[in-house]
């Protein structure tokens, strides 16, 4: 078994043929359990507009390196289904959270 470490997944590899488990770390769960709540709370966003509203902000922030008092203004440009302020700023919360190549 090989066990392979990222910031926010650990695989586990098992012999070809066999079942591949993904176990998500501590840190990875506990950012999930947070849109959950969100998702629960019906705040905003269905499951599927939470999960593209948080990978978007991510995105924005880590890959165009837009600044955080502008994520919102550029995700309601790129994405204007996305436009529940409330949910967008607890969007942020969650991916200021996030730490990339942790």
């Amino acid at each position: 078994m090989v066990h392979i470490r990222w910031g926010w997944i650990v695989m586990h590899r098992i012999a070809v043929g066999e079942m591949r488990e993904i176990v998500f770390s501590f840190f990875a769960e506990k950012c999930f359990a947070k849109v959950r709540l969100c998702i629960d709370q019906q705040i905003g966003y269905s499951c599927v507009q939470w999960m593209e509203c948080v990978a978007s902000l991510h995105y924005l922030k880590n890959v165009f390196r837009i600044k955080e008092e502008d994520l919102i203004q550029e995700l309601n440009a790129r994405k204007p289904y996305l436009s529940d302020e409330e949910a967008n700023i607890r969007a942020i919360s969650i991916v200021e959270e996030i730490k990339v190549g942790a």
